[in-house]
């Protein structure tokens, strides 16, 4: 296995827990906490808008997005691991999302991932999202 596949598996495993709970296919306080298990207590967030997250924030937004993408969608292109070092990863990629009302605008993201040494996983320490334009 290359290095950055286990990064590479826990972005593709978040998204689709995100998917999931965005489009409404998980509900409940046990879906959002199984969601949240994936980004580390110290997890901080620059959304495309700016604004910084903390995890307290993130868990707050999900909360208030439940179930407000029917049909969600969301694939990648240009995943690269820019550096893994030790237990840490550097990743970008394009993020693509479909639901319901459409083609939604794409976002080029940059995340940083920790792995724990005992146990091996993986989770989100940071993530800056930005809107991609054409």
């Amino acid at each position: 296995m290359q290095a950055h596949q286990p990064y590479f598996d826990e972005l593709v495993a978040a998204c689709d827990a995100i998917r999931d709970w965005l489009a409404g296919d998980a509900s409940g306080p046990a879906a959002l906490d199984a969601l949240m298990a994936h980004f580390a207590p110290g997890f901080t967030m620059i959304g495309t808008d700016g604004h910084l997250y903390d995890h307290d924030a993130l868990r707050a937004l999900f909360a208030r997005l439940a179930g407000r993408k029917p049909g969600l969608a969301i694939t990648f292109s240009q995943m690269r691991a820019l550096t893994v070092l030790g237990e840490l990863a550097i990743v970008s990629y394009v993020e693509h999302q479909t639901d319901a009302t459409g083609t939604l605008p794409s976002r080029r993201s940059t995340a940083v991932f920790e792995r724990d040494s005992r146990t091996g996983r993986v989770r989100w320490s940071h993530l800056q999202e930005t809107f991609c334009h054409a």
